[in-house]
């Protein structure tokens, strides 16, 4: 009786994860504005809960964040020696860093120069 009962629950879970499935294929827009609104709605608690919980397990995200690091050294090596050419003012940066260098003022004004101004 007990073989007979974990095979129909192992069934009737296994009917419910595909209908899970289905219905959040069928329904993903939906689901996908419920969660932004909710967001939206919650996002001083949303904040105050993150806040909370980087706080309260500081050493424990160090720890991640320092195992991450060592075990993507090479990746992380290779993304920050790939160059790129700045579009607007021609100087070879980093690909990681070439939007915080397109703020700059050196940038910005070949940027200006470079734009024609309509009237």
């Amino acid at each position: 009786i007990k073989n007979d009962r974990r095979k129909l629950y192992k069934l009737l879970k296994e009917e419910m994860r595909i209908a899970t499935k289905i219905y959040r294929m069928k329904n993903k827009e939906k689901m996908k504005q419920y969660s932004k609104n909710y967001r939206e709605a919650n996002k001083e608690k949303i904040n105050r809960q993150k806040k909370e919980y980087r706080e309260a397990n500081k050493e424990k995200i160090k720890q991640y964040n320092k195992k991450y690091r060592e075990a993507n050294k090479e990746k992380m090596l290779e993304e920050m020696k790939q160059k790129a050419n700045c579009e607007f003012c021609n100087c070879a940066i980093t690909k990681k860093h070439l939007r915080r260098h397109q703020r700059t003022k050196k940038c910005l004004k070949t940027r200006q120069k470079h734009t024609p101004t309509t009237k």
